[in-house]
């Protein structure tokens, strides 16, 4: 696991994320002023080295689930992102392990875990 603390202007990032040619990675983003209305969102991803594999999981992942998840193909990567409230950051770990069960839930439904080890 490695942990990333970035400063970005008015913008925070906090990253966690696994090590590979394929990586999960949990996000909390403060203030991030491209984002509005939320002073905090968090995200779980997954990213890529190939594009190709990237291609495949977002094909995959768009057949099955929509426009309920987010693409970045200048990273390679897919997530799910949700917006916290003010309210909500008492209960930040809380929102952080339910956006990961869900996302996790995703990526086993379109049944990634397979399309991945076949793209190695």
């Amino acid at each position: 696991m490695r942990t990333i603390f970035v400063l970005d202007g008015a913008d925070t990032q906090l990253s966690v994320n696994t090590k590979g040619p394929c990586w999960y990675q949990i996000d909390v983003w403060w203030r991030d002023v491209d984002r509005p209305p939320a002073p905090v969102r968090i995200c779980a991803c997954i990213y890529f080295d190939k594009r190709s594999t990237f291609e495949s999981v977002a094909k995959a992942l768009q057949d099955r689930f929509g426009d309920k998840f987010i693409t970045d193909d200048k990273d390679r990567g897919c997530y799910l992102e949700k917006s916290i409230q003010q309210r909500q950051i008492t209960h930040l770990e809380s929102e952080l392990g339910k956006i990961s069960d869900a996302w996790i839930r995703m990526l086993s439904a379109a049944n990634i875990g397979k399309l991945i080890r076949s793209k190695q």
